[in-house]
């Protein structure tokens, strides 16, 4: 705390001695510099990652879930109950970070467990429930070997703000499975349309 409180100090410092000795336009010029630099960054970035997107081969997530959970699966009372009974009731917020890219309409929050509903079907899943597996037995703790080996190596490995990722696209379904790595292991399990 204190070597950062004594970093911002310096750079004030330098701030102040760079206003006195430089003419305003060096100033100027020297800012824009650094916004076009930050924007050829951003812009460099998002256009990496839909390149990848688009040229990553489609790798078939059909049928795909969580145990019982699936993907497309039509919310009914009974699906509700057996949740409920197996991963206990619905609390107001859930324990885990959930980021999801697409809008559901409404959802059931559990302890470790996050469902997404849209049009009265299942449209995403968070797990960091160790209980809940994908169809090709990839959990919580699961090494990112055992991943590749059953989903294949079309994937995109990427960080972004929730962190280190692994990611498949199956581009005729439009599914789309995440999985969070921390210390090469898996953190949590995002699956979702898109």
């Amino acid at each position: 705390m204190i070597l950062k409180v004594l970093v911002l100090i310096l750079l004030l410092i330098l701030g102040n001695i760079f206003f006195k000795i430089l003419p305003w336009k060096y100033i100027i010029a020297l800012f824009g510099i650094i916004v076009l630099l930050l924007i050829g960054f951003f812009l460099v970035e998002c256009t990496s990652i839909l390149v990848k997107n688009r040229l990553l081969e489609s790798t078939s997530l059909k049928n795909e879930g969580m145990n019982e959970i699936m993907i497309d699966k039509q919310v009914t009372p009974e699906l509700l109950v057996d949740l409920k009974s197996k991963y206990g009731s619905t609390v107001k917020h859930t324990d885990i970070v959930v980021i999801l890219p697409v809008e559901n309409d409404r959802n059931y929050q559990f302890k470790k467990l996050y469902i997404g509903i849209k049009n009265n079907k299942i449209n995403s899943i968070v797990s960091e429930d160790p209980k809940l597996q994908t169809n090709k037995s990839i959990g919580i703790g699961s090494d990112v070997s055992t991943i590749k080996s059953k989903y294949g190596n079309n994937y995109i490995r990427s960080i972004d703000e929730i962190g280190d990722m692994i990611t498949y696209l199956d581009k005729e379904q439009n599914i789309k499975l995440t999985f969070i790595i921390y210390e090469e292991k898996v953190f949590q399990i995002i699956l979702t349309k898109y």
